[in-house]
């Protein structure tokens, strides 16, 4: 096929058999539907590896010379894409041989340049449903793939790998948000085996607490920021699940209303449904958390700022922050993988595996826990929340 140092003036894909390929004394294979030799037809290259048929194979071999003289004329995007091959192949230069680009860069490279993404789009995230596909159900073989993220290296060199990315994640994160909310509900029958009614409704109670989250979130002005406590704010331009996933602190001013009053409207659906100095936290699934990583407080022009707290500044004796564990997922469907194995995603957030008619749950791992802090500004009430790893703000840092 050909030698180390041979000037490259030819691409091979693999039809059928396979290819021996060996750089830096590393054995590599190149298998059916594979291709090696991309750079002849890009860049001045020569080979840095030697190839030859592991066995008898049939090959379509391109020439680098001919195709450069066809795609010049008749495809003026071919430039750009040569561009980010050397591109590529310098920010890659310490390990990039004969084989790369492998298929994931080269088909974002190709996509950004011949099929580019203009703009992000709200519909992109809405999961489809059609007669034989409802993404708003995935089947049990499908929940790998949304518990995971379709984010890698090689998306950076693309703007438009880097839009469909986020629309991937965020129509992830409407599925994440909708199982959470409605598994129950969708199930033909019961999915979880309830030891106590207690349990039933702590589940119930959490269930509602999210979805009136939701509601006034809905209802409520949103903003986000991409700097830390920065005053430019502007609205939030992504689906509300998505506020509520990622893992980021979001914090929500209240004016005219009291936090233990939002408390009690997330828990209990009433304001005014609990007592705190008499009975304290409104009963149920919610509990007092020792400590916090993060407080608020409002500065003297009325803006909400986050504090990063450290050592013992973080550990509350008031009772001021608030936890709750949320079934992140939806009870009943399947966790992220696990080394203990296939798992559930139980009431409160702790995996559980099925056996029989018992519900035995993996105590070592945890799902989704909201801390909640409320506390009080110079200039009115606050409330940070976190929920299931993100939660409610009026201004929310964006990473990404």
């Amino acid at each position: 096929m050909f030698s180390e140092h041979e000037e490259a003036r030819h691409m091979w894909w693999v039809v059928q058999g396979a290819l021996s390929y060996r750089y830096k004394h590393e054995p590599l294979e190149v298998n059916s539907k594979e291709w090696i030799g991309e750079a002849a037809l890009w860049l001045q290259w020569r080979y840095v590896g030697t190839a030859v048929a592991k066995i008898s194979s049939d090959l379509v071999e391109l020439d680098g010379n001919a195709f450069r003289e066809i795609v010049q004329a008749d495809l003026p995007q071919a430039q750009r894409y040569a561009k980010a091959m050397f591109q590529y192949a310098v920010k890659n230069c310490r390990r990039f041989h004969d084989m790369m680009p492998d298929r994931v860069p080269a088909h974002v490279m190709a996509k950004d340049i011949f099929a580019p993404a203009s703009a992000f789009s709200l519909k992109e995230c809405v999961p489809l449903q059609k007669r034989r596909l409802d993404e708003w159900k995935p089947a049990a073989e499908d929940w790998q793939d949304n518990w995971t993220s379709p984010w890698s290296d090689s998306h950076s060199l693309s703007s438009s790998a880097l839009i469909s990315t986020m629309m991937t994640e965020m129509k992830r994160d409407v599925i994440m948000v909708f199982q959470t909310l409605f598994s129950q509900n969708l199930a033909e029958k019961s999915i979880y085996n309830w030891p106590s009614d207690t349990e039933k409704d702590h589940y119930e109670k959490r269930v509602l607490f999210l979805k009136r989250l939701i509601i006034m979130l809905g209802m409520c002005h949103v903003s986000c920021t991409d700097d830390d406590n920065s005053t430019e704010l502007q609205p939030w331009p992504y689906p509300l699940a998505s506020v509520i996933c990622h893992g980021g602190r979001c914090m929500l001013r209240l004016q005219g209303v009291q936090p233990k009053e939002v408390i009690n409207w997330l828990m209990l659906g009433d304001k005014d449904g609990n007592n705190w100095e008499r009975t304290g936290v409104p009963p149920g699934p919610m509990y007092t958390r020792l400590a916090a990583s993060h407080s608020v407080k409002v500065d003297a022009t009325g803006h909400l700022n986050e504090l990063k707290l450290k050592g013992v500044a973080g550990a509350s004796g008031r009772g001021h922050n608030l936890g709750m564990d949320l079934p992140l997922g939806g009870l009943g469907n399947p966790t992220p993988k696990h080394p203990s194995g296939s798992m559930l995603v139980g009431p409160a957030g702790v995996p559980y595996k099925q056996k029989g008619q018992d519900c035995v749950h993996v105590k070592d791992t945890q799902g989704g826990g909201p801390p909640l802090a409320a506390g009080r500004g110079s200039s009115g009430p606050v409330l940070p929340a976190t929920v299931g790893g993100a939660g409610v703000e009026s201004h929310r840092r964006v990473e990404r």
